[in-house]
């Protein structure tokens, strides 16, 4: 597993370098920030649809997948021209092909993937400081320092010795993973317009700021049975930067409820990695898309939607706290309406606190 805590640090490191100016990159090539969210919504349609491939030969894909990826950073980067970048996105968008697996290896022991999880959180302090400096010199530095990182990440990747094609024929029903539609919408509604009238010197103090709050959500909402109705909650507080851009730093609790969403989810099998990899990736396209036209109608309906969207999700989960968020939707309509018991959820800090013990 050490290689591929390695492979998931070093994605880390890119994705949050390079994650904050992804928006203002392509809004800088195409000069219209209409057309932001119809590149996302095809590019990472592409993505999810990418998954669909995974029958076979999980590793090899996950790795060129993986690799791709970090090549369209890299073209992102020198933005050449406009079809450059476009291809660049839609390869960048490919990185959904080694997601199943960083959640099949990294859930092999319970908790084990939010401790993983609580690991990449620090780079999403400290890249985004290091991305404030090196914006100085233009976003082609960022992007292929990005690049490079994602690139040699796919290389530890190929390092992973794991039999992982065993359990693809095991007859089991892993169900849909609502647990990962309630917490990845909200998120997926706003997320490609958090920055594009924020001024580049702001980006990353406010995209740090937000990450510390999700580190601090999780350290304090531990012990909470409702920690995901709760950052629910704190990640509604993203309708302040109708007000000020400061309020973006409320979408730092994406961290926290995306964690706690996947490992809720329990994706010990590569069956069951794949589909909530793929329930993930779908919702995030659709929330890109509601997200993208009501940014046609008006530039401040993305903050506000998605906060009222997470708002009565959280009331939602808050109504039905009976049922645990550890289960999933069964396809037989008489297992949906048995009380399931209430069970300890395991958040982030469980999995943060060895971590800053070690530091």
């Amino acid at each position: 597993m050490s290689h591929a805590v390695v492979s998931w640090t070093l994605w880390s490191l890119a994705l949050y370098l390079t994650l904050p100016y992804l928006s203002s990159a392509i809004e800088h090539s195409i000069n219209n920030p209409l057309f932001v969210g119809p590149f996302y919504i095809i590019s990472s349609g592409i993505g999810s649809l990418s998954l669909l491939a995974l029958e076979r030969h999980v590793k090899l894909l996950s790795t060129i997948g993986l690799a791709l990826s970090g090549i369209g950073l890299l073209m992102i980067g020198v933005d050449a021209n406009q079809l450059l970048t476009i291809i660049g996105f839609i390869f960048y968008n490919l990185y959904w092909l080694s997601v199943p697996i960083f959640y099949y290896l990294l859930s092999e022991e319970e908790g084990s993937l939010t401790k993983a999880w609580s690991i990449s959180m620090v780079p999403a302090i400290i890249m985004p400081v290091i991305a404030g400096i090196l914006i100085r010199w233009g976003e082609i530095i960022i992007f292929i320092l990005g690049g490079l990182l994602q690139l040699t990440s796919s290389i530890i990747l190929i390092l992973v010795k794991h039999r992982i094609d065993e359990d693809h024929m095991v007859g089991y029903d892993v169900g849909i993973p609502k647990n990962v539609i309630f917490v990845v919408l909200p998120l997926s509604i706003v997320m490609p317009f958090l920055y594009l009238d924020v001024r580049e010197s702001l980006i990353w103090v406010i995209y740090s700021s937000g990450q510390i709050l999700g580190i601090l959500m999780s350290w304090f909402l531990w012990k909470s049975k409702n920690a995901i109705m709760l950052s629910l909650i704190i990640f509604s507080g993203i309708i302040f930067s109708v007000f000020s851009p400061i309020g973006i730093l409320f979408y730092g609790s994406s961290e926290a409820l995306v964690a706690l969403g996947i490992e809720k989810s329990r994706p010990s099998l590569m069956k069951h990695a794949i589909k909530v990899a793929l329930t993930e990736a779908l919702v995030w396209t659709v929330g890109y898309a509601v997200g993208s036209l009501l940014y046609y109608i008006s530039g401040f309906l993305p903050f506000i939607y998605s906060s009222l969207v997470s708002l009565i999700l959280a009331m939602i989960i808050g109504l039905f706290s009976s049922l645990t968020f550890n289960s999933v939707i069964s396809k037989n309509p008489l297992k949906n309406t048995i009380p399931f018991k209430i069970v300890r959820y395991l958040t982030l800090r469980e999995g943060i606190f060895p971590y800053f013990k070690i530091s």
